[in-house]
């Protein structure tokens, strides 16, 4: 009776268009503690391979993430590591999924010759991904309010309210869903067809859209040199009709070698995948 009530009333605020406020108000005050901890301060500095990163803690979002993950410690060690070594002066970096710009910014602050292309989706995401771009004044990479997937055109998705990553493609309800919004995909294949030089590594997490990705850069799959980190997530991958298994059979079917990537900050897989 509980659980039909809660879903009766999430659906009556969103038929309103109050429900995305709403979670945006107490998502902020579950967050207050994280701002206090940032009062006064308008960004984090953050100490990795003697660099200096900087990240926005002006929104509840980025405070809590600064506040969680990066505060005093290095975030996900292991796939940092990674990318210093795998990636060299001049290699073209696709950060798919960038979220608030993590990766990008270590990335673009460590390895500044890098070339760094980066996507999100989420408008939120985007906004302090602009931010902290502009904070670390990098200047080598592009960012893209889109999403990445098998085919450009349009998708819809559901809308987030305070910038989380858990940003779900949406196939029904979307004309009369006020939370569902429209944002431009791209294909990397279409996108880097026009490009003078293709990714060397692309980084993609993307909560379950995995084959929508990989399905949409068949002709960069084929390139001897590309790599891929890759976040799997098991169950978002069962919403989009896919699995682990599917994922890990497809990069093999592009002779793909591939390599669990140990992590203690994350839920889900990573994996290394390089020819």
């Amino acid at each position: 009776m509980k659980k039909v009530f809660k879903e009766f009333a999430k659906s009556t605020l969103r038929k309103l268009g109050l429900l995305k406020w709403i979670r945006k108000v107490l998502y902020s005050r579950s967050k207050r503690s994280f701002l206090a901890a940032f009062e006064g301060v308008s960004h984090y500095e953050y100490k990795i391979r003697d660099r200096i990163a900087k990240f926005s803690v002006e929104d509840p979002y980025s405070a809590s993430f600064v506040g969680y993950y990066l505060n005093s410690k290095v975030y996900e060690p292991e796939a940092v590591e990674l990318l210093m070594q795998q990636l060299s002066p001049n290699d073209v970096f696709v950060d798919v999924g960038a979220n608030i710009g993590y990766f990008t910014v270590v990335v673009g602050v460590c390895l500044p010759d890098t070339k760094i292309v980066a996507f999100e989706m989420g408008h939120e995401n985007f906004r302090i991904l602009e931010r902290n771009i502009k904070l670390n004044g990098l200047t080598t990479v592009e960012m893209f309010e889109a999403a990445v997937a098998d085919c450009s055109g349009t998708l819809f998705h559901q809308d987030s309210a305070v910038g989380s990553a858990v940003l779900k493609i949406m196939e029904e309800n979307r004309d009369i869903d006020p939370d569902v919004v429209k944002v431009e995909s791209v294909s990397l294949d279409d996108f880097f067809a026009s490009k003078a030089k293709n990714p060397t590594f692309v980084k993609i997490d993307v909560e379950g859209a995995e084959m929508k990705v990989l399905q949409g850069m068949k002709k960069l799959l084929k390139s001897s040199s590309l790599k891929l980190l890759i976040e799997i997530h098991p169950r978002d991958l069962v919403g989009f009709s896919s699995s682990r298994e599917e994922v890990l059979e497809y990069l093999k079917g592009f002779s793909f070698t591939i390599q669990s990537v140990p992590s203690n900050d994350r839920k889900n897989e990573l994996v290394f995948a390089w020819k």
